[in-house]
């Protein structure tokens, strides 16, 4: 049986599901509802989170503190990998492309993956 591209790409296109975020907590909050989400659609294999350090200077003026760039973000990863916990999903998070911290990120160009199991 011949497989259809086109058919495949569109079907796979109409399982993107995005979900738009305008603060941190609110990122938050979309992490919670992965996990609900991923316990409906049990084909979805891939989470990308894109950029995960929008918020950094937003919170920094909100809370009057500059946090290192490398905790406040590490902080959203775990938070992203406790929800994802029961999951095998494969995680992407863009990120500057110049940073890295913790070793956490191996980078291709400006687009970083970390494992969400170990």
């Amino acid at each position: 049986m011949a497989i259809n591209l086109n058919e495949e790409v569109e079907k796979s296109l109409c399982r993107i599901i995005i979900l738009k975020t305008f603060s941190k907590e609110q990122l938050q909050f979309n992490f919670s509802l992965v996990e609900k989400l991923l316990f409906q659609m049990s084909d979805v294999s891939l989470i990308v989170v894109d950029a995960i350090s929008t918020f950094y200077w937003q919170d920094a003026v909100k809370y009057k503190c500059i946090r290192k760039m490398d905790l406040y973000l590490k902080d959203l990863v775990e938070q992203l990998k406790i929800h994802l916990r029961n999951n095998q999903v494969a995680s992407i998070i863009v990120k500057p492309g110049d940073f890295d911290f913790f070793g956490l990120f191996v980078n291709f160009s400006s687009v970083a993956t970390t494992p969400m199991f170990s």
